[in-house]
């Protein structure tokens, strides 16, 4: 059994991490964000949040988004979602270790293309047409399903 002040720390650090890399995309579509707002949090990394006070990162690429009318919008918006006041620090990271919602899209986005073009390229009866009427794949033509 652990003291009440050990158990509070671990019980804190775990909802922390919970609500960290894995999770933060679901919090940014359950809030009310829109526009650039929405944008700017979508180019964060969740770091945790301490006595109030949400803490990420910001992609450089994106510093462009980072102004206190967009902080004050997120920070309304997350105040909303854990039911209390908070504040949002944000901070401009070169390179970010952990990936954003944003870049994961793109990932995925991108990993989904690469499987539609490998099942054009791989698909007996493209290959057939291909054969009998000279025909070629225009690349630029193939989208993912779904």
């Amino acid at each position: 059994v652990l003291p009440l002040d050990e158990a509070l720390t671990t019980l804190v650090g775990a909802l922390n991490a919970d609500a960290g890399a894995g999770t933060w995309a679901d919090i940014i579509d359950s809030l009310s964000l829109r526009g650039l707002a929405r944008e700017m949090a979508c180019n964060c990394v969740f770091h945790g949040m301490d006595d109030g006070v949400v803490n990420l990162s910001l992609d450089a690429a994106h510093k462009h988004l980072h102004n206190k009318t967009r902080v004050e919008q997120l920070e309304k918006a997350l105040g909303d979602y854990y039911r209390h006041p908070v504040r949002v620090k944000i901070t401009r990271a070169e390179k970010l270790e952990d990936e954003t919602p944003a870049r994961k899209l793109a990932r995925e986005q991108e990993e989904k293309q690469q499987q539609a073009v490998a099942s054009i390229e791989t698909d007996e009866n493209i290959k057939n047409i291909q054969d009998v009427f000279g025909g070629t794949v225009n690349y630029d033509s193939i989208r993912p399903r779904g």
